[in-house]
């Protein structure tokens, strides 16, 4: 087509033809060659099987001349000894049955002697009488899928055998794990006059060795000796700490068996062995001394705890009241309740939300007969209520009239009370943890405000991975705005400390306040850490 007004170009005419004349050229293929030269194989069998027709790439497949097999082979010749088992027994039934069948996976023999992976497609023409002519195949070269499946199974195969051996090597690990774990505890208990002791013992997990120990043992005539305790951390590093408390308890215990003396024999001994290691690890132990009384048949225990803060101790009672400090202040006006009428006092207390609700009665229910007046015994006969005259004074001109009952009172649903807070009850509340930075000539200062738990610690670890420090330099740690630190915080200031020796840099603390610095007195970090009152100081030195 042209715009109006326009002559078509001849040009562009004769260019249109000659490539139209191309393209058909390139589509004159006679069926004969498509036939022949197919990217797969075709053969078309009698009903018995005999091949009667084949074509040219199957024959090159097969490396046969087309003489030897139109009319002499039948379509099992072609197959190797299971192949031929599975026609008779699956191929051929189920062509007879659906008429057609497809993606068979057989295997074609060759001239040489080597062997195709095939697809093998079957379908059968009838005639305009419906009876079966001939049977049409095809067949598909699948030689580089079975080379993939085959990749596929030694894949499987070598990883089902990585992972026996890797269940082989973790249940080595975890007898080797547990023979340890084992000589780590004792093996029985020693009987303890006049009590009873027992011990259950079961790690978190049976592939890594617990910090938790216990011994109970005898110390020399009918006193005993036992301990419990914690150490920080899991895995080997944990089991030679937990090795070391045990039997150094132990040793001191014979030497000296008072239990101040044995933990400080024992802190003695690990700030030696993990202070100047760069793992300051620490650990919790309860020691006590069991002495007996044959006479009295009672047991006096004297106790000492170490690596932890002790727990605050109850108020006792002091000739039968509380101390000052722990007993409720006096009210200053009596309950609302003290002031209704006996009457009310009596009754049982009911739900606040059931007061505002009177239960429904029905006018047709039945009462119990010893409620009914002049029925049943007569200690639970119901009582008439009082009745009271009308004229509070009757005379001889004021009579005094019908009486009537006295109007029931109304019951009123007490006021809810509010809670109100106690002197020295109210709950602290913890500001979110924020973190500032800031640089100095000697390194940077990260100033720590709010609380430093258990869910606020790992931001402090996140910084730390973030920041990049010089050889020489020192981090200073401003705690100067820190309100609380539990164990999940004092193990952020280790691995801090431990990011500041892997850069080959110092670091200090700024500002501590009473609470924390107390804590690191008693696990012994107060000789790990440089302490300075203020971060300016820190920097100076």
């Amino acid at each position: 087509m042209c715009r109006t007004g326009q002559q078509p170009d001849p040009h562009d005419a004769g260019n249109r033809k000659t490539s139209d004349a191309v393209f058909a050229a390139l589509l004159e293929d006679s069926a004969e060659e498509l036939y022949e030269s197919a990217p797969c194989g075709y053969l078309s069998t009698l009903m018995d099987g005999t091949i009667a027709k084949i074509n040219t790439t199957l024959l090159s497949w097969l490396g046969l001349e087309r003489e030897a097999v139109v009319g002499r082979m039948r379509f099992t010749d072609l197959l190797t000894m299971g192949g031929k088992l599975y026609h008779e027994t699956h191929f051929a039934p189920l062509l007879r049955m659906q008429g057609e069948v497809g993606g068979i996976a057989l295997e074609i023999k060759q001239a040489g002697g080597g062997r195709i992976p095939v697809l093998v497609s079957s379908v059968v023409k009838h005639g305009s009488t419906g009876e079966p002519l001939l049977i049409r195949t095809t067949v598909f070269d699948a030689r580089d899928r079975r080379t993939y499946e085959e990749e596929l199974l030694r894949g499987r195969k070598a990883a089902e055998e990585a992972r026996k051996q890797a269940e082989a090597d973790r249940a080595r690990l975890q007898d080797a794990l547990a023979v340890l774990q084992q000589s780590l505890l004792p093996a029985v208990l020693p009987p303890v006059p006049g009590m009873e002791a027992a011990a259950h013992y079961h790690t978190a997990s049976p592939d890594r060795l617990g910090g938790d120990f216990y011994d109970v043992f005898p110390v020399g005539g009918e006193r005993f000796a036992f301990f419990l305790g914690d150490v920080c951390g899991k895995g080997p590093q944990a089991a030679a700490v937990t090795s070391l408390t045990r039997y150094t308890l132990r040793a001191a215990a014979v030497h000296d068996p008072d239990p101040v003396s044995a933990l400080s024999t024992l802190n003695k001994v690990l700030h030696e062995r993990y202070s100047d290691s760069g793992d300051p690890r620490y650990c919790t132990t309860v020691f006590g001394i069991l002495e007996p009384g044959p006479a009295t048949g009672q047991v006096a225990v004297r106790l000492a705890a170490g690596g932890h803060p002790p727990g605050p101790r109850p108020a006792r009672r002091r000739h039968g009241r509380l101390p000052a400090h722990s007993r409720r202040p006096p009210r200053r006006h009596p309950p609302r309740r003290a002031l209704r009428h006996r009457r009310h006092r009596s009754r049982p207390r009911r739900h606040p939300s059931a007061l505002h609700r009177r239960p429904h009665r029905s006018p047709h229910r039945r009462r119990p007969h010893h409620l009914v007046r002049g029925r049943g015994p007569a200690h639970l006969r119901r009582r008439p209520r009082r009745q009271v005259p009308t004229c509070r004074h009757p005379g001889p001109d004021r009579p005094a009239g019908r009486l009537r009952r006295r109007p029931r009172r109304r019951h009123r649903p007490p006021r809810p009370r509010r809670p109100r807070p106690r002197p020295g009850n109210e709950e602290p509340t913890m500001n979110p943890l924020k973190i500032t930075t800031r640089d100095t000539a000697t390194g940077p200062v990260l100033a720590v405000i709010g609380a430093l738990d258990y869910t606020n610690a790992t931001t402090l670890r996140e910084l730390l991975g973030t920041l990049t420090l010089q050889p020489g330099q020192r981090l200073i740690l401003d705690l100067g705005g820190m309100e609380f630190c539990d164990s999940s915080g004092i193990t952020a200031l280790i691995a801090a400390r431990n990011h500041a020796h892997g850069a080959h840099a110092d670091i200090a603390l700024a500002a501590v306040p009473a609470h924390t610095l107390r804590i690191l007195r008693i696990v012994g970090l107060d000789q790990i850490f440089p302490l300075h009152p203020d971060s300016d100081s820190a920097a100076r030195c």
